[in-house]
């Protein structure tokens, strides 16, 4: 289960997630892409894992599900800890 934060998805900006993903796999980061990365719910709404990721995140500290850590971690560039 995720939280489900007060901040909207359409106010978040995803720039350099999108980007990375097209420098990494050569493909546009699809709008079917938020809810499978677990960014946003079956409902649209804002989820922990979205608020870590966005270009400005409204939150700091937060814990990444462990399903979301590894895919999260190799996209950004980021060396991820087993």
């Amino acid at each position: 289960m995720s939280l489900v934060y007060c901040w909207k998805f359409v106010d978040m900006v995803f720039t350099v997630l999108r980007a990375t993903y097209f420098k990494r796999t050569k493909r546009l980061f699809e709008n079917s892409d938020y809810e499978s990365f677990g960014i946003i719910n079956e409902k649209c709404e804002l989820i922990n894992t979205g608020a870590l990721l966005a270009d400005y995140p409204p939150v700091r500290h937060l814990h990444i599900p462990e399903h979301t850590r590894s895919l999260s971690g190799s996209l950004l560039g980021y060396k991820t800890i087993p």
